[in-house]
């Protein structure tokens, strides 16, 4: 069975991937909770704390940070704003 080398990241880039994957831990934490029929108030007020800790800043960043590595246009980089932009959306209504 050969061995898959990890993906070098951009040295720029890793912080954001390293948030990704807290990002996974965040929606796990908020599945084991709705498993665990943990107060559905208890939950917003966590999905409400992420988002003013972790998420605000992060997209921030990202905005900032990823246009360079996409060509003018990219199909891609748009979709990825976009969804970037509702997830975003969802958290502040």
């Amino acid at each position: 069975m050969e061995k898959t080398e990890p993906i070098k990241r951009s040295p720029q880039l890793a912080p954001l991937s390293r948030e990704h994957h807290d990002g996974l831990l965040f929606v796990w934490k908020i599945r084991q909770g709705l498993q665990n029929n943990t107060d559905v108030l208890t939950i917003a007020d966590f999905i409400l704390w992420y988002d003013e800790q972790h998420l605000k800043t992060h997209f921030e960043t990202e905005e900032k940070l990823l246009p360079p590595f996409f060509p003018a246009g990219d199909l891609l980089f748009s979709r990825c704003n976009r969804n970037m932009r509702r997830s975003a959306g969802c958290f502040r209504r």
